[in-house]
């Protein structure tokens, strides 16, 4: 799923005024893209992130949240998120 996400580009609005966690400030109303096919492919996150190392998972300690956005996050995560 890091690297063939089911949705490639997703958007999300702001519906009050906000700040992301670098301290931009993001007006209501703004509409924020976000790329998880080029998320899973950074490699400032996962070094070769094109070479399959399943070590990088060993010992598994479950990532927060919005660190996979593959499964979003929020009262609206996905189902399948506890079988995957």
């Amino acid at each position: 799923l890091r690297l063939y996400p089911p949705v490639p580009i997703d958007s999300k609005t702001a519906f009050g005024d906000d700040v992301l966690p670098d301290g931009s400030k993001v007006p209501k109303g703004t509409v924020l893209w976000f790329l998880p096919y080029s998320m899973g492919r950074d490699p400032g996150r996962y070094p070769e992130p094109e070479v399959v190392r399943p070590e990088r998972w060993i010992p598994f300690t479950a990532p927060a949240p919005h660190d996979f956005p593959v499964f979003q996050a929020g009262p609206r995560t996905c189902l399948g998120m506890d079988m995957s």
